[in-house]
Formats: C-alpha cells, sequence, structure tokens
C-alpha cells in the first residue's frame, strides 16, 4: 500500500508542504509538484469546478509520483467521502468544522470497523489494486488515512479542545481568508487579532499532539513564523499564484529590459 508520506512526517513532527490545486485539473501537475519537493497535493473540490473524475486522476497520478493526495470536500456527505477514499485519496479535509458531533461523523465515515463505518469496497488504488486481505486493508487503510478539518470560525477556536479530544482528527488547517473575515478583519494577517488566533490554534494542537497548518496566506515571513512556533501542516502555493507569479515577473523583467 503506498505511504500517506505527508502524515508519516506530521506524525514525526516534520513539516509536510503542500500545493494547492483548483483550477487546472491535468494529472501531469502531480508530477511537477513532486519534482519541485512538495508532500502533499491539496486537490480543493470545495472551491473548484472539479468533476469526481478529474479528483480522481489527480489522485491516481499523486500515488504514482509519490506525492500524498489530500481532498478538501464540500461538506460532510458520507458517500462523496467513500468515492474519493476508494479512488485514490489519502486524506479528506472538512471545511468549515464546528462541532464534536462532525468530528464523529468523520471518524465514522474516513475509518473500516471497529474505529468507523466505512463501507468495505474492492481494489483500491492505495493499494495499487492489488489483492488484500479485510484484515489487511481495515489495518493498513485506517493507519494511512488521514483526517483533517479546516479551522474557519472563531467558535470553533474557542472550543478546540474539546473538537481534538476524541482522537480521530490527524491535522487541522487554518482557513486564513475565512477565519480573517469571520473576526471582521478580512486579509490582515498582522492584525493582532488574527495572530492570537491562529496562535491559539497552535497552543491547543500542541496539547492535543494533532498537527496544525495553515492554508490561503502566503506571507512568506508569517508562514515561517508558525513553522518555527510548531506548525507542520502547510499549504503553501497553488496552481493560480504559481501561474500568475512567475509568468507576471518575467514579463515585467523583459519590459524593463527593453526600454
Amino acid at each position: 500500500m503506498y505511504p500517506n508520506i505527508a502524515k508519516e512526517k506530521m506524525e514525526r513532527g516534520e513539516c509536510a508542504w503542500g500545493y494547492g490545486i483548483r483550477w487546472f485539473g491535468g494529472a501531469e501537475q502531480a508530477r511537477f509538484v513532486a519534482n519541485a519537493g512538495f508532500d502533499y497535493l491539496f486537490i480543493d473540490t470545495e472551491h473548484s469546478a472539479f468533476s469526481t473524475e478529474t479528483s480522481t486522476a489527480l489522485c491516481r497520478a499523486a500515488l504514482s509520483a509519490g506525492v500524498t493526495p489530500i481532498v478538501r470536500v464540500c461538506g460532510f456527505d458520507h458517500h462523496l467521502c467513500t468515492t474519493h477514499l476508494d479512488n485514490g485519496a489519502q486524506g479528506i479535509i472538512f471545511p468549515h468544522l464546528e462541532s464534536v458531533e462532525q468530528v464523529e461523523q468523520i471518524g465514522n465515515e474516513l475509518y473500516f470497523p471497529p474505529r468507523g463505518d466505512r463501507s468495505m469496497p474492492g481494489p483500491l488504488a492505495i493499494n495499487d489494486y492489488k489483492p488484500i486481505s479485510h484484515e489487511g486493508l481495515i489495518e493498513e487503510g485506517n493507519k494511512t488515512t488521514l483526517a483533517a478539518a479546516m479551522i474557519e470560525l472563531p467558535e470553533a477556536i474557542e472550543k478546540l479542545d474539546e473538537l481534538l479530544a476524541p482522537g480521530i482528527l490527524g491535522a487541522v488547517m487554518v482557513g486564513a481568508n475565512d477565519l480573517s473575515t469571520t473576526l471582521g478583519i478580512p486579509a490582515q494577517w498582522e492584525n493582532p487579532k488574527f495572530t492570537e488566533a491562529v496562535d491559539a490554534v497552535v497552543a491547543a494542537c500542541k496539547k492535543a499532539g494533532v498537527a496544525s497548518g495553515i492554508g490561503g496566506m502566503f506571507d512568506t515571513e508569517l508562514m515561517a513564523h508558525w513553522v518555527n512556533e510548531g506548525m507542520t501542516f502547510m499549504y503553501c502555493l497553488s496552481d493560480s499564484h504559481s501561474l500568475m507569479a512567475y509568468p507576471t515577473a518575467r514579463l515585467n523583467e523583459i519590459k524593463e529590459a527593453c526600454k
């Protein structure tokens, strides 16, 4: 079975670096992401128009390239999560976590019995479609699956200890855009209200032994600060940013040289 590289790194206390895909569904991206040194592919189906076929192709390409495929879903739909996991995802990120009931639902959806109630499938992409015993599938499947959630609401931070207590979540990620907006300070990354909220997430996760990270905010100095404070689940670049940043800089460089 393919190892979950990102999950293993975080369990060792090392940083797992992620690249987000939302706009461009070409599966060949996975190889470029792997060659660049990223550990996981953040496949965003919450804000994209990706079909299940597109996300499946991305997951399978990521597995082949040696990058962990993690899918952000658009809700807590049991069948959709099962479809992603059966077709190559090694982790699911749930948006807008709010309650312990949701955490328990995550455990039921992502893990095989007796830990959860995920349905037993046929041959799986994460095992390269090779035969495996039921016992082996349960053990290895539960071991390699990452359960993660987005922290995007102040209320979730206030009760984060309670949300982490069941021991179901392996990682949480601060959704910087939604959190700053709900705090009334959209995209004000250095505002004390925002930094204090993120620091509270890091502290709660350290206490619970759960990996923490941040996405949607690409300020290099602040990302480095939170990595140094203990974050290990970092979403540090996306397809739209990488497509815009270098071409813009290169075009401006050429225009400047022509003056």
